[in-house]
């Protein structure tokens, strides 16, 4: 495996891990209001509201269905006091997805690291540049995006042109069809701040 393949990967690892914080933010944060737009019995979840939760994919409502009817000790907010513990999640992120050799795992651990350092000023800069929406309105994967390569950008040191190319690219595999215009326009912006 090659140093670039293994770097690349790297960056997915580190993706996955910032979507699963900020999709898990969300859900946090709006939880009871979530709570109401289901129907919960004994052995199901239905959703009563079917244009609920705009920002979630299919497969993300699916997943926080099952969630929720595997019983997070919905009554107590104990679910909330879940802590992320950046290794544990990194490792089970690469051993279940990838090839333990295919991946640069500290530099992914080295990125992941800094979330909870730089999540809120990434918000806020996003927010300041952007004219007709906020951080929070955009796609989870673009929020994702914007955190990995800013991340990056301040400190791995990488420099600005391979960070938005980069930036741009995965936007373009895995966000919207207009999300790489988006990263590209508020990236440029967000490296020079």
């Amino acid at each position: 495996m090659s140093n670039i393949r293994a770097r690349i990967n790297a960056r997915k690892v580190v993706l996955i891990y910032f979507y699963e914080r900020l999709v898990f933010q969300f859900v946090r944060d709006n939880f009871n209001s979530i709570l109401k737009k289901f129907e919960i019995s004994s052995n199901n979840v239905k959703i009563k509201q079917e244009n609920f939760l705009k920002y979630l994919t299919d497969a993300e409502l699916n997943l926080l269905k099952d969630l929720i009817k595997e019983d997070w000790n919905i009554k107590g907010a104990n679910i909330w006091l879940i802590e992320f513990k950046v290794d544990e999640e990194i490792n089970y992120i690469i051993s279940n997805f990838f090839y333990k050799d295919d991946v640069d795992t500290d530099y992914a651990l080295n990125i992941a690291r800094y979330y909870d350092q730089y999540e809120q000023s990434v918000r806020q800069k996003v927010d300041e540049l952007a004219k007709t929406f906020k951080f929070d309105e955009m796609d989870f994967i673009d929020r994702s995006i914007f955190l990995l390569w800013y991340i990056e950008y301040k400190e791995m040191k990488v420099d600005k042109p391979l960070v938005l190319n980069e930036m741009v690219e995965l936007a373009k595999r895995y966000g919207d069809e207009w999300s790489y215009k988006l990263i590209n326009w508020i990236g440029d912006r967000l490296l020079d701040n």
